[in-house]
């Protein structure tokens, strides 16, 4: 699949380095967005490093990704905290997010052991359809003109 290119328009100030439209959780694999909900929540409960694990070991106890968290917290760990991070309520990947899908695809296929590995790709192989910037930049626009009316009625 090509990789979309921005020019100009609504969705330019949202591109990457290389223009390239950011990746999406639309463009994920469950297992892909399960490691980038399970690094935000490692951001927003710590530090310190072991109560954020462990309360989100606690809440996946019972998932298939459970056998992977002590590999899956080292990648958390060496990426550190997003200070650039799009947050917890977008659809859009900051640059360490996927900086981090990218770690954890080349380290947890060659960890040892019994589990098989999550459904992990490396950035390059991940689509970026543009689905959830361009629903990003509709909503932000959105929210403006939602604002300039309540500020037309105040007046």
């Amino acid at each position: 699949m090509p990789q979309h290119t921005v020019q100009s328009g609504a969705l330019a100030d949202m591109t990457s380095p290389d223009n390239t439209v950011p990746i999406g959780f639309s463009d994920l694999t469950d297992d892909e967005g399960l490691v980038v909900m399970l690094y935000r929540d490692w951001q927003r409960l710590g530090p310190p490093r072991a109560v954020a694990e462990h309360a989100i070991a606690r809440a996946l106890k019972a998932d298939a990704l459970y056998p992977w968290l002590g590999p899956l917290f080292d990648a958390c760990a060496a990426v550190g905290v997003d200070a650039s991070s799009t947050g917890e309520g977008t659809d859009l990947l900051s640059g360490v997010e996927e900086q981090l899908l990218d770690l954890v695809s080349q380290t947890l296929p060659r960890s040892p052991r019994p589990d098989p590995a999550p459904a992990l790709r490396p950035i390059r192989s991940i689509p970026r359809s543009g689905h959830d910037a361009l629903l990003h930049a509709v909503h932000r626009a959105s929210w403006r003109v939602a604002r300039r009316c309540a500020v037309a009625v105040e007046r």
